[in-house]
């Protein structure tokens, strides 16, 4: 039963979203008095659950209305459409016109094939959890929201508060996933990637080019879309940037077609509301936005000034001051954030003070080798005169987020807004695996495929698969990520039983410490394990731990800090002989010293997993991002901590076991 209120919610929402935007765009189409396939497919009807959640956060009201309010949406939107329908008496589903971004047309059923193709895929394969990757954080800020009952404990401009977390909260509520039943993750993982998938989809119908270019367009994106070895599309969608990059992808259509290329500047308007959600739910989409108009204004100004219309030419000057001016005025306010950064390279100094430019590893682990070439072909047709100008505006796309990287002008204002590290996001921007994959289809653009024809697509997209063959240096193809499944011992799938069974013990058993404080809250009780099961209890929303995927530290997954337990960092560290940083360690350390500090900490439960064998992480070894057998816990276990645990019966009550994993009470605390 669970199962099938998930589904029929999951699909009840992207229902309400397609709708409530199909209505958006028919008053828009109204009020600008034209006809046009380039509004959002999704955006609309995301921005009516985000700015519920918006008003309902600032509001401070009850998250379960909130959260009834959506369910009514499921109800309402569906029930007014069929009704609107009869009373129409219409005989399609979409009865618009053929400029219409959802009309019934040969493209839209190719679109709706291959994304159903790309759901079925992604969803066998599964959502990526492995250890210890972001996705697992990601997860755990949206198992926070089990233990928030009012707005008041999410802020909004917290990470933990982001909508996104939200909505994916409450799109599995009606799930297991508290438990760690992964299937519904899956579906919901591939569902949101098939949103974005079609979103990418949308934009290539717009180049008016041989269905086969729709194809290419799915293929390469799954190639080469993502950083390092890691695809986005199975990385990112249970974070907070995937459905805001829905949006940002929905912007950039109706931008690139409407603003840029036909000139209607009007059209802008439309992106306010959108930018909201990127704003307050993942700011990097909306810096990409704004960085994308003022790069194609200034280049336009290079390179197309002679075409330009004098109201044209005047807009892109005023843009252009404007972004030297607010430059000018960045550096001479803020302060460099950091510049001991890895991916920074000094180029120069001017008097006292550094410049620098983004480091070629950096960028490479980024674009790899398919993103260099669509650099280079970019800035080819760039500079020929007699490309066409839809495809040159694309070239200023691509080629922008480079130029600032490389630039040390713009480098020195970046690193006073942005952390260095993270510079290099500007490239999402680019979008450059897609626009090979437009230019392919450009220059291939047959109306009938002859055998010839289909030859000359196929070479084409071997050769966009020998661009990103390898996942490693210098290629950073993201495919084989896309279909890769870690092992069971490495993305905490055989820990369900563990949880399942926790969540089976009954309040009274071990009941939450702080209960008489927060009351609200629904996590039950402190667990006391190592970083690898610590992470995906964090995941299940009803635990408290100590440790998150990135060490033993605090990590209470709790939006304010005045829920946390009272610890003893020492003593979380000092579990393991080996580990220096704790002072004292656990050899110094008594067993009724021991007792003490479990009784000051409240702990419940204390799980034993000192595995020695693990399985090797490919994706580990391939990015360079964690020790390939991180997974190995051995090493968190001192023998005289096994020792105590294991054989003081009256103190630790062994009550579930079950391949290597061992569960304990603690009785001192009764």
């Amino acid at each position: 039963m669970a199962a099938f209120g998930f589904l029929v919610q999951l699909v009840g929402f992207v229902v309400t979203v397609i709708l409530v935007s199909t209505w958006c765009n028919r008053l828009i189409q109204k009020w600008f008095r034209i006809e046009s396939n380039t509004l959002p497919v999704f955006s609309w009807g995301i921005f009516l659950f985000f700015i519920v959640y918006l008003l309902g956060n600032l509001s401070r009201v009850p998250v379960d209305f909130v959260r009834g309010l959506y369910n009514a949406f499921l109800i309402i939107v569906p029930l007014t459409f069929l009704g609107w329908r009869w009373w129409t008496s219409t005989k399609s589903l979409f009865p618009f016109s053929k400029n219409f971004p959802l009309s019934r047309s040969s493209e839209q059923y190719w679109k709706a094939g291959l994304t159903a193709i790309f759901v079925a895929v992604s969803a066998y394969v599964g959502v990526y959890l492995e250890f210890p990757s972001d996705p697992i954080y990601h997860l755990s800020f949206i198992q926070n929201w089990e233990a928030i009952v009012t707005f008041q404990d999410a802020p909004l401009m917290q990470r933990e508060g982001r909508f996104s977390y939200f909505l994916n909260h409450w799109l599995l509520s009606r799930s297991e996933s508290d438990q760690l039943s992964r299937w519904e993750m899956d579906m919901l993982a591939a569902t949101l990637g098939g949103m974005l998938f079609w979103s990418y989809l949308h934009w290539a119908t717009h180049f008016r080019l041989s269905k086969l270019t729709l194809v290419v367009v799915g293929l390469f994106s799954i190639f080469a879309f993502g950083n390092s070895v890691f695809s986005f599309y199975r990385y990112y969608p249970l974070g907070s940037n995937l459905l805001t990059f829905v949006v940002f992808v929905e912007m950039m259509i109706f931008t690139m077609f409407e603003v840029f290329y036909r000139r209607r500047i009007h059209f802008l308007v439309l992106s306010i509301p959108l930018l909201l959600i990127c704003v307050f739910n993942h700011r990097q989409e909306a810096l990409l936005y704004i960085n994308t108009i003022f790069g194609v204004a200034a280049l336009s100004l290079v390179f197309m000034y002679k075409s330009l219309e004098p109201s044209i030419k005047r807009i892109c000057l005023i843009l252009t001051i404007s972004a030297i001016l607010g430059g000018i005025g960045v550096v001479l306010a803020r302060p460099i954030i950091s510049q001991t950064s890895f991916v920074l390279l000094p180029i120069f100094e001017l008097g006292d003070h550094p410049y620098y430019i983004h480091g070629i590893p950096r960028t490479n682990e980024f674009l790899g080798v398919m993103g260099w070439v669509s650099i280079g072909i970019a800035g080819l047709l760039l500079l020929y005169r007699k490309t066409p100008r839809l495809l040159r505006l694309f070239s200023m796309i691509v080629l922008w987020p480079v130029i600032i990287i490389f630039n040390p002008a713009t480098v020195d204002i970046l690193i006073r807004v942005v952390s260095p590290d993270t510079l290099y996001r500007l490239m999402f921007g680019s979008h450059h695996w897609f626009f090979l994959a437009i230019v392919g289809g450009v220059f291939l653009k047959r109306k009938s495929l002859t055998r010839a024809n289909w030859l000359r697509w196929v070479v084409f997209v071997i050769f966009g698969f020998g661009l990103t063959f390898q996942s490693n240096d210098p290629y950073y193809g993201r495919w084989k990520h896309f279909l890769y499944r870690p092992p069971p011992q490495l993305d905490g799938s055989e820990l369900q039983p563990l949880v399942e069974y926790l969540r089976s013990q009954p309040i009274e058993t071990c009941p939450d410490p702080i209960a008489s404080q927060n009351s609200h809250l629904r996590i039950r009780s402190y667990v006391l394990a190592n970083t690898y099961v610590n992470s995906y209890l964090a995941t299940s929303g009803y635990f408290y731990t100590v440790s998150t995927r990135r060490g033993l530290f605090p990590g209470l997954h709790s939006p304010d800090p005045k829920f946390r337990l009272p610890y003893d960092r020492r003593f979380v560290l000092s579990v393991s002989e080996s580990d220096t940083r704790s002072t004292p360690t656990m050899s110094d350390l008594t067993l009724e010293q021991f007792q003490q500090r479990l009784l000051e900490t409240q702990f419940c439960y204390i799980v034993l997993y000192p595995r020695v064998l693990v399985p090797f992480s490919w994706t580990g070894f391939q990015s360079q991002h964690w020790h390939p057998y991180t997974a190995q816990t051995s090493h968190n276990y001192s023998t005289k901590y096994l020792d105590w645990i294991r054989n003081q019966p009256k103190l630790f009550e062994k009550i579930w076991q079950q391949e290597g994993i061992e569960l304990y009470r603690f009785l001192g605390n009764r």
